[in-house]
Formats: structure tokens, sequence, C-alpha cells
């Protein structure tokens, strides 16, 4: 009887953990159609508006656009410098992965950019950091 129950506590154990690691995170720039991006120090980026005038990023199959003006952004984007790696494979070809900070309706989102250029081409991914990363 006692192994029964210690089997039926350890199938709960790790089904629950399953859930955990294999939960969806959220999808933090759902309804995001402008970014403001900003510098470590909270400073926006200085560059000329003309800079960002028509300029558009796809992330995640989305058409976001960059506006200089913080105050005019759905969302606030900080790179930040000291989390950047780079990594260079005959298999996967250059691989930049940056932690951002996504800052939406006074909340901030950690999400991990990595960008790929390989044999297929340039590819741009923004992912939701996981709690255990």
């Amino acid at each position: 009887m006692r192994m029964k129950r210690w089997i039926l506590i350890a199938v709960i154990v790790a089904v629950a953990a399953g859930i955990v690691v294999l939960w969806p995170a959220p999808d933090p720039l759902q309804g995001v159609e402008t970014v403001a991006i900003s510098t470590p120090s909270g400073e926006g980026v200085k560059l000329p508006p003309e800079v960002f005038d028509g300029l558009e990023i796809v992330l995640n199959d989305r058409q976001i656009r960059i506006v200089s003006d913080p105050e005019e952004a759905d969302a606030l984007i900080t790179l930040i410098p000291e989390e950047v790696t780079v990594r260079i494979s005959r298999e996967t070809g250059l691989e930049v992965r940056a932690l951002l900070q996504l800052t939406k309706d006074g909340k901030l989102y950690q999400l991990n950019l990595v960008v790929t250029l390989n044999e297929q081409g340039l590819t741009a991914r923004l992912v939701s950091k996981r709690f255990w990363e």
C-alpha cells in the first residue's frame, strides 16, 4: 500500500513539474504596434527622428514600428549590454543572443533576442525569458 502511495505522489509531482516547465510564457508584445529603444541609463537613443521614419522590425511575425519618442511608443525596449553572447559554429552559423528588457504598461518583462545568420538567411526571434534562465 505504501508503495502505491509513493508512486502516486511521484506521478503528481512529475505532472506538476511538466506543467510548470511547458506552460507558455505570456506574450508581452500583444497589442504593441510601436516601440522606442532606450539605453540602460534610461535615456532614449539620441538619433535624429528621420532615422526612425518608416523603420519597422518584424518580431514574431509582427510588424512593429520603431519611434524616436518614448512617450508615443506602446513599449520601451532596453538592451542590456552585459548580457550579449556571440557563438559561431559550422552547424548553426552565427548566433547573437541578447537580453532585452521590455517595459509595457508599467510592467517589466525580460526577453531574449536571438539573431541567427546562416545558409537560410538572417532571422530574428524574440522570446520571453523563462524563470530558469
